[in-house]
């Protein structure tokens, strides 16, 4: 058996709280067949008990109590604070009816309605917080970064909030552009909340003013107020790549580039130091002298020449 507390149709959360419930043998809940079970409230919103050993093929009547096991008349109960609530088993109706089964199971949800919101419980509201980012040109630049964005009590981001699920979240965008979490609030009965929201490190730390994040931020609302009646609210951060940071990595890369491809320029032809030049690359990686192969040279081609003579003179 589970019930959910709600309040105009929204789940509520008791700080402390305790109710009854039991099994009757009869429809005007009258007779107990079972024994009282107690559903314990702790910050939570529902609770469940589980009734077991019970009789193949009787019809139990389940029913709202107290702890002394009545009934609640028509359903309707209230708290210390005085607040008034009905139990509703579906269609307005104050119990339910079921029939076990051998080996079976049955799951019965019914819930306490409130009409007025109850001094020592609170709702919970939706803080959506969206992180986009974007390149240098404004462009939706898709990443697989995880960014982090903070919720606070305070303007300065100094202190983080405890009435919400989390207070430093994860916006991994895990190959796209753009990441959506829900964070959940815990709103006191006619409490305004206002949280405080800007981007952080994975400790908590802003970096907003970090020239280092290598990112412009811009946030779309840094404070939220969140009530009963305001139980939404989004918080929209966008990143852009930094423009100085950005030429500056284009910069560097074209000096590399241009670096790696430059070429001495060579001398004008004719001067003594465009022989300086062949000489030292005719000598780069190889020391051996010049002086003898020139003379080779010499030798052979005095001997070709004779050769060729001589034998002009022999065929005349």
């Amino acid at each position: 058996m589970t019930k959910n507390l709600t309040y105009n149709g929204d789940l509520i959360y008791a700080a402390s709280q305790t109710f009854y419930v039991a099994l009757y043998a009869d429809e005007g809940c009258t007779v107990r067949k079972s024994d009282v079970k107690a559903l314990l409230y702790e910050k939570a919103a529902t609770a469940s008990v589980t009734f077991t050993s019970l009789e193949i093929g009787r019809a139990y009547y389940i029913a709202e109590c107290d702890s002394t096991g009545a009934a609640l008349e028509n359903g309707a109960g209230s708290l210390a604070d005085g607040t008034v609530f009905v139990a509703d088993f579906g269609d307005g109706a104050t119990s339910a009816q079921a029939t076990v089964a051998d080996g079976s199971r049955i799951s019965v949800t019914f819930e306490n309605k409130f009409y007025t919101m109850p001094s020592a419980f609170s709702v919970y509201g939706d803080l959506i917080i969206t992180k986009k980012l974007l390149d240098k040109d404004g462009e939706a630049l898709a990443s697989t970064e995880t960014f982090y964005a903070g919720i606070f009590s305070d303007a300065s981001f100094t202190t983080l909030a405890t009435d919400v699920d989390q207070n430093i979240v994860a916006l991994s965008l895990a190959g796209n552009s753009e990441v959506s979490v829900e964070v959940n609030v815990s709103i006191g009965a006619g409490e305004t909340m206002t949280l405080y929201v800007t981007e952080t490190d994975a400790d908590g730390n802003p970096v907003a003013d970090d020239a280092a994040f290598g990112y412009t931020v811009t946030l779309d609302n840094t404070a939220v107020a969140m009530s009963e009646t305001a139980m939404t609210a989004n918080v929209v951060i966008t990143n852009q790549e930094n423009v100085t940071n950005s030429q500056s990595s284009e910069e560097e890369t074209e000096i590399e580039t241009e670096g790696s491809s430059e070429i001495e320029e060579e001398p004008e032809s004719g001067t003594e130091a465009e022989s300086e030049t062949e000489v030292k690359a005719v000598q780069t990686g190889d020391e051996t002298p010049l002086a003898g192969y020139l003379i080779l040279l010499l030798l052979a081609l005095n001997t070709l020449i004779t050769t060729v003579i001589y034998r002009r003179r022999e065929r005349e």
